[in-house]
């Protein structure tokens, strides 16, 4: 087995889905942590040996270090058994989690990059109403497409778990219990509290430390 080290900052964010998916494979790794902004992870990601792109997270395996949550995932997700057979639902689970990247690129702009109040506002009420509600539509759909209960194939896949994590960590707010904008979607409701109740996630859930985002 590799020695596994995750680089991240004291946050669950975008080093969640990585977590998650080294919890349910039930994989042993060390924490690297820094807080956000401060001087340690200044001076420290300017070695672009050990952060080649300057930012976090980054994973080391037996020393060599694999940045972008996503390729971490992907990774992982090949390497314990939680990756799809086949080229063709690789890359139907890959564009899963490349839109859930998308949604949480832009509820990081909505709560964090605008700074308008007024502008803010009202970007979050149509995120909420409009673009929200249409992904949400569209995850459905995959799944009833796909009839096993599951994005892709008939198990659990890295798919499955970056789209759990998305709506935890940024809906949920950490908390197991099924977000209140799923009322409605019964498919990925019964997809997201099926993963609350795998053991190993719900220990993580329930043990890991407090971050407000």
């Amino acid at each position: 087995m590799p020695e596994y080290k995750l680089h991240y900052f004291s946050l669950r964010a975008r080093g969640e889905p990585i977590r998650f998916i080294l919890k349910l494979a039930g994989v042993k790794y060390t924490e690297i942590t820094y807080d956000l902004g401060s001087e340690e992870w200044a001076k420290a990601k300017k070695d672009n040996t050990k952060y080649p792109f300057n930012q976090l997270p980054v994973l080391e395996v037996d020393g060599t270090p694999i940045a972008q949550s996503m390729a971490i995932m992907r990774y992982l997700g090949k390497e314990h058994g939680y990756a799809p057979s086949s080229n063709l639902e690789q890359a139907q689970a890959d564009a899963i989690v490349d839109q859930c990247q998308d949604l949480i690129d832009q509820f990081i702009w909505l709560y964090f990059t605008e700074q308008d109040p007024e502008r803010k506002e009202k970007q979050r009420k149509n995120w909420f109403e409009n673009k929200l509600p249409a992904a949400m539509k569209n995850f459905e759909a995959i799944l009833k497409r796909n009839g096993t209960e599951y994005f892709v194939g008939d198990k659990i896949t890295y798919a499955d778990i970056g789209f759990f994590s998305l709506f935890n960590v940024y809906l949920a707010l950490g908390k197991p219990t099924v977000p209140k904008e799923f009322d409605g979607y019964p498919l990925i409701s019964a997809l997201y509290e099926r993963i609350t109740k795998e053991p190993r996630i719900a220990a993580h859930i329930k043990t890991r430390p407090d971050a407000k985002i």
